[in-house]
């Protein structure tokens, strides 16, 4: 939840939605696979590190967490 909080803060809401690979594979609790479709976007080439640690996050590595928070 805090790694799509901290997507949603940055690309807003109607941008977020727009990730449709990754948010069928959350819907299948496919962590792993919703990491890889996150990095696997324009997004991630514009944020860089802090894209890798979400989507760390988001793939269950939750040793991250304190840059993203």
């Amino acid at each position: 939840q805090i790694a799509l909080y901290s997507m949603a803060c940055n690309l807003g809401l109607p941008r977020l939605v727009s990730f449709v690979k990754m948010r069928h594979a959350l819907g299948r609790h496919d962590y792993a696979q919703a990491a890889k479709d996150a990095l696997d976007s324009k997004w991630a080439g514009q944020m860089g590190r802090r894209a890798e640690d979400i989507a760390a996050l988001l793939a269950g590595d939750y040793r991250c967490l304190e840059q993203i928070v």
